[in-house]
């Protein structure tokens, strides 16, 4: 089954912010013109739900750091004002886990510019804290992906360290030799 690409604002430096959203359906990409839309934010995260058939975006700065939730289906974004529960946050990582029907959101800037160390499930448009004993002790703008084969979080963060969650519990892969 093919999946489209979304493409939502974001800046470049030296450049203003791009309040745009585009869909890519394999041969070209498509401007959408939805209401309401995210507006000119960047540093945010998308992640897709196949289960749902949606994709979820929160966070970023506008003209200060964001706690708003926008999900995207049939072309259009609906906003969701209740789920402020992580609190305004950029440069974090946000990853959709098929396998629970959940997205997971990872770490972040707030609005002092102080990096978060936290971990959020998003299940049925609620977001919950999760436990983070064990977990990453610094990891600053992280990057994040699903893998499937072991049905994982994988972190990337900025000073090379690797970490994996489970659900359940992380994994440090940081002194593995691959």
């Amino acid at each position: 089954r093919f999946t489209r690409v979304l493409f939502q604002g974001g800046a470049c430096l030296g450049a203003a912010t791009v309040a745009e959203s585009w869909l890519w359906h394999g041969d070209d990409w498509a401007k959408l013109e939805p209401v309401p839309t995210p507006g000119r934010v960047t540093g945010f995260s998308l992640a897709n739900d196949p289960n749902r058939e949606e994709t979820i975006l929160f966070g970023g700065i506008d003209f200060q750091e964001r706690s708003s939730t926008y999900r995207f289906r049939d072309n259009n974004w609906s906003f969701k004002p209740e789920n402020h529960v992580p609190g305004g946050r950029s440069l974090f990582a946000m990853v959709s886990d098929p396998e629970r029907n959940v997205t997971w959101l990872y770490g972040g800037l707030d609005d002092v510019g102080q990096t978060l160390f936290d971990l959020y499930m998003l299940r049925g448009g609620v977001w919950t804290r999760m436990r983070i004993e064990g977990g990453p002790p610094f990891c600053f703008n992280p990057l994040g992906a699903w893998e499937p084969n072991r049905k994982r979080m994988v972190l990337m963060c900025d000073n090379g360290d690797l970490w994996e969650w489970d659900g359940e519990e992380w994994y440090d892969f940081s002194s593995t030799n691959i």
